[in-house]
């Protein structure tokens, strides 16, 4: 009957009230068992299939709930859910994977004469077949395969004008999914009490239509796509540190709003990513102990778990940061500059810039391909700050027979003192220019192949001593700093940018006023 789904719900969750179990504030399909305050046991309902967790004393009274509701079957540690394959590994993580749907799916028949001409309209069974395929992947995406979820986004929205190419799409798509069924997000057990959310932002400018397509010309793209990711993450990777992290939410979507800046869209995908950081926020603070119906305390809820938003857009981060009330030229920005500062005066809620060859999200908002995410999924660590091991940019294949150096001998300059390599150490994280002191700006590069100067950040004339720091990687994989001027006065030079051989993998200059 059309009510059976609700009085269904209603009987579940009146014979799990009975059982001392609460439904969440945030989620009515949530339940928790409490003793003495802390959560032992919990169930997430979707419709009649529920999945639990908890100690020995939660799982006899979900047994007893079983038996008064006659369950038809329980699985445990290794099992499917809602589509997804729930398993624990012999390392103890639980691996979320859907190698079955992935099988599952089947690319729509396109007959030679459609293919013809695939900017003609679909045919009633077609469009009935491409909406099903356009289904199956949106759940595909929601439940899993973050790294599709750009495509899909941009495929999703040719269902306003199907055309037969669009069907050809969602047969590539498909195509993709299958090769890679084996795809799976992996997590490892982690303190909930202790660790904290970290979401990162992305936008990109001008790269889809007013539906969502990423087709057309540059006069039609004025829209453009914005995504996040939120991690659930050790504390340390709010220090600048590396720490193990892993996904919790994303999404991929148009906005809303035209703009017509890097700037403006950025800080619109900014606004949308703390915005979804809150709801977690309230998520967490809930699960571990506190009243999200008592709303005097509910910001004080919300502070007791740090939230960092991380992005790439440096313009974004600055006007959200500074104490000062600058809009630029973007008068409309006021109210939602207004409300991300706001945000970010709360406690333990901060904002962390990092270098583009740094972002994991940006599969989410651009076709390029994800293999640094999934790498980074895999992996579970990250940093926000400058490592080698965690940037996307890797080094330029060389010409065969090398031309890495052999030793530190065939390396240019001179070799740094032990206090000119503390202090080289300490600003390999600052990618971009700086500003550390009156009469001093520096610039960190990676893999530079020329000299730098101020232009046109800076005026060279006021910064006109030059001293240069490089970086480079011997043949057998040993790095070494080597100065290669200091203190030159570089508007003599007859060529200020000259080429750098070997290329350094981190170049570093600094500029002084000649009074310094």
């Amino acid at each position: 009957m059309a009510d059976a789904p609700r009085e269904w719900f209603l009987r579940l969750d009146r014979c799990l009230k009975e059982k001392k179990w609460c439904p969440l504030a945030l989620d009515a399909a949530t339940w928790v068992l409490r003793r003495a305050g802390e959560i032992v046991g919990m169930i997430v309902g979707h419709v009649d299939d529920l999945l639990f967790t908890g100690d020995e004393g939660a799982w006899a009274s979900f047994l007893a709930i079983s038996r008064e509701l006659g369950f038809g079957s329980l699985e445990e540690d290794d099992f499917v859910w809602c589509g997804k394959r729930i398993r624990r590994d012999e390392l103890g993580r639980v691996c979320i994977s859907m190698e079955q749907y992935h099988e599952n799916l089947q690319p729509v028949f396109v007959d030679k004469r459609s293919r013809l001409t695939p900017d003609a309209p679909l045919e009633k069974g077609l469009l009935r077949a491409f909406r099903g395929a356009c289904g199956s992947l949106q759940w595909l995406v929601a439940q899993l395969r973050v790294d599709l979820a750009y495509r899909v986004s941009t495929l999703q929205a040719e269902l306003k004008a199907p055309t037969v190419s669009s069907v050809l799409k969602a047969n590539e798509l498909i195509a993709e999914c299958r090769r890679t069924s084996d795809f799976k997000l992996v997590y490892d057990e982690m303190d909930w009490k202790t660790g904290v959310l970290v979401g990162i932002s992305d936008a990109a400018l001008g790269n889809v239509d007013e539906i969502g397509k990423c087709d057309g010309g540059i006069e039609e793209k004025v829209f453009s796509q914005a995504g996040y990711l939120i991690f659930f993450a050790e504390k340390q990777l709010l220090e600048g540190r590396p720490g193990r992290m892993v996904l919790w939410d994303w999404r991929s979507h148009r906005l809303k709003r035209v703009g017509n800046s890097s700037f403006v869209v950025e800080t619109y995908g900014l606004d949308e990513c703390v915005d979804a950081g809150q709801l977690i926020r309230g998520f967490l603070s809930e699960l571990r102990g506190w009243n999200l119906l008592d709303k005097p305390n509910l910001e004080q809820a919300l502070e007791t778990v740090p939230f960092m938003l991380v992005t790439d857009a440096k313009d974004s981060y600055d006007k959200v940061v500074s104490d000062k009330n600058t809009l630029g030229t973007r008068r409309s920005l006021a109210l939602t500059l207004a409300w991300l500062k706001q945000q970010f005066r709360g406690k333990n809620i901060l904002c962390r810039w990092t270098d583009t060859s740094n972002m994991l999200a940006d599969p989410l908002t651009k076709n390029m391909d994800p293999a640094h995410l999934v790498k980074m999924l895999n992996r579970g660590t990250w940093s926000v700050t400058y490592n080698q091991d965690f940037i996307k940019t890797k080094l330029r294949a060389r010409p065969a027979g090398g031309e890495r150096p052999r030793s530190r001998d065939d390396l240019p300059g001179l070799a740094v003192t032990i206090e000119e390599e503390r202090f080289l150490e300490g600003q390999s994280g600052q990618v971009g220019w700086s500003q550390p002191q009156p009469g001093r700006v520096m610039q960190l590069a990676k893999e530079a192949r020329s000299m730098r100067t101020p232009e046109p950040r800076f005026v060279s004339s006021k910064f006109p001593l030059r001293s240069s720091f490089g970086l480079f990687e011997l043949a057998d994989g040993d790095l070494a700093w080597r100065r290669l001027e200091r203190r030159v006065p570089f508007l003599d030079l007859k060529n200020q940018h000259a080429m750098l051989k070997p290329a350094p993998m981190v170049l570093l200059s600094i500029f002084d006023a000649a009074s310094t």
